[in-house]
């Protein structure tokens, strides 16, 4: 039985077990996808970074078989030279990503673009205040998501 935390990842080629590596589905892979959420998403700020949400249900029909055919959390990553050297851009990639991972299985259904941008003091951050900050960023934005979206059904 898989587990459903890990279920949107790819299963490891010798059987062995999950890989844990985000599938392509799982992720924000094409420029036309970042400039959606940046231009049309909500954004909220906190100490060690910048989030962006938007809801990612698909108009065209031909885009939902071809793109994002399960209500699914998917992620986009912008970590640029002033947050550090390699290593530690690197690192902080890491983080985020495995901190999603846990995330994103614990609400399945939400059918939702993020993109985390990191801020230069995020090279210091602990995995555990990464993860303070993801939840806290991610309730708020999709708090703000279902207003907005109550607020439509209601005009």
């Amino acid at each position: 039985m898989t587990d459903p935390l890990i279920s949107d990842f790819t299963e490891s080629p010798d059987a062995s077990g999950p890989s844990f590596r985000f599938s392509k589905s799982s992720r924000l892979l094409k420029s036309h996808e970042y400039d959606s959420v940046f231009q049309g998403g909500n954004k909220d700020v906190c100490k060690h970074f910048v989030i962006f949400a938007k809801d990612n249900a698909r108009e065209n029909a031909k885009e939902i078989a071809k793109e994002n055919t399960k209500a699914r959390r998917r992620i986009g990553l912008v970590v640029s030279k002033k947050v550090g050297n390699s290593v530690e851009r690197n690192r902080i990639k890491r983080k985020l990503r495995e901190q999603f991972r846990l995330l994103a299985g614990a609400s399945p259904g939400v059918a939702r673009d993020y993109i985390v941008v990191a801020r230069p003091g995020s090279k210091n951050a602990s995995s555990k205040e990464v993860k303070q900050q993801l939840v806290d960023a991610m309730t708020r934005l999709d708090r703000r998501s279902k207003k907005k979206s109550d607020l439509k059904a209601t005009t």
